[in-house]
């Protein structure tokens, strides 16, 4: 952290992409016997549930400090009006949180994705909390598929329930950024890059 805040003072950053694990903050996990029990929740609860077994209290406090962390640094980013990216699920409660609430109010904006639309056969709604990275907004695409029906291949959306058949959850499988989905981003951003001299507010 201290390295990058010094490389963003001296000018030797253009472009930051940022996200933390979802899996504490993820309303998937809640109270039911076909996931990992709740660790959160949208009131008092934000923060970590009371009275969580040791093992999921440090699941918390090192979602904290990440949240906290990377809000820390896209704080800083807007204050140096360098472009930058944060990525979380659409119905992740980090949303919620003051930390990135502050970053709305200083000028990022949400993109929205669906990964269902970069050959993945889950739909997973994603959010990108952006900063002067309107390139990103042209190569985002969303599932416009009704009743679980996916636009892209006409096929079911894969329900993200339960377990695999390997005993793995199905949230887990979907963590993975799709590969398509990647190269496309990193095309956007190196163009954006390229552009810097001609793209106002970045000078």
């Amino acid at each position: 952290r201290k390295r990058l805040l010094r490389d963003m003072r001296r000018g030797r950053v253009v472009f930051i992409w940022m996200g933390f694990p979802c899996t504490n903050w993820s309303m998937a996990r809640r109270f039911t016997r076909s996931g990992p029990g709740a660790l959160r929740d949208a009131g008092p609860g934000l923060w970590g549930l009371p009275d969580l077994s040791d093992r999921d209290q440090a699941k918390v406090d090192l979602g904290n400090r990440l949240l906290r962390v990377t809000a820390a640094i896209a704080k800083e980013a807007i204050r140096l009006r360098i472009p930058f990216a944060l990525e979380n699920p659409k119905s992740s409660r980090a949303w919620l949180t003051e930390p990135l609430q502050y970053l709305m109010r200083k000028g990022a904006e949400f993109y929205e994705t669906h990964y269902c639309q970069f050959n993945e056969p889950w739909r997973k709604a994603t959010r990108l909390l952006c900063f002067l990275a309107p390139s990103l907004q042209h190569v985002l695409r969303v599932c416009t598929g009704m009743k679980g029906i996916c636009s892209a291949t006409g096929l079911k959306h894969l329900q993200l329930n339960g377990l695999d058949e390997h005993d793995v959850f199905w949230t887990l499988r979907a963590q993975a950024y799709p590969q398509s989905m990647c190269s496309a981003l990193a095309r956007a951003i190196r163009e954006q890059v390229r552009c810097w001299d001609s793209i106002a507010p970045y000078r």
